[in-house]
C-alpha cells in the first residue's frame, strides 16, 4: 500500500472578515497547533511519504509563524501550496517582502536537497 501523497492542513480559522463559507467566528482557535506541533506534523507527513503540503485556513498569513513553517516544510522536501485570499499580501508590504525571502529560501533548499547537501545556509 502506498502512503498518502497530499496533506491539507487548515492552519488557522483566523481571517480578515466573515464570509458565507467561514468556519466559526473568524478568530484563531485555541486548539490550533503551535509552531513545534506543526513542525512535528510536517516531519511525520514527510516520513509517511507525503509529497504535497497544502496550507489553508482561514487566512494562513495571519499566523505569526507561517513563514517559519513554510521554510521548515521546504527543508523537509515537501512541495508547498498556500491557499490565501491575497488580502494580507496586498495590505501588508512586509508579508509580500517575506514571501520573496521564502521563495529564495525554498529555491536554495531545493538545490541543497537535489545535490545531497545536509545543511541549508
Amino acid at each position: 500500500m502506498e502512503g498518502l501523497n497530499h496533506l491539507v492542513w487548515m492552519c488557522t480559522r483566523a481571517q480578515e472578515g466573515r464570509y458565507a463559507y467561514s468556519l466559526g467566528d473568524g478568530r484563531a482557535s485555541p486548539e490550533e497547533l503551535d509552531t513545534d506541533e506543526a513542525k512535528r506534523l510536517f516531519g511525520m507527513a514527510a516520513d509517511f511519504g507525503v509529497e504535497h503540503l497544502f496550507i489553508t485556513g482561514g487566512e494562513p498569513f495571519l499566523r505569526k509563524d507561517v513563514f517559519e513553517l513554510m521554510e521548515h516544510a521546504s527543508i523537509l522536501g515537501l512541495k508547498l501550496y498556500i491557499k490565501t485570499n491575497g488580502w494580507s499580501i496586498s495590505a501588508n508590504k512586509e508579508i509580500a517582502k517575506q514571501l520573496g525571502n521564502v521563495a529564495a529560501a525554498i529555491k536554495d533548499a531545493g538545490k541543497a536537497i537535489a545535490s545531497g547537501e545536509r545543511e541549508v545556509r
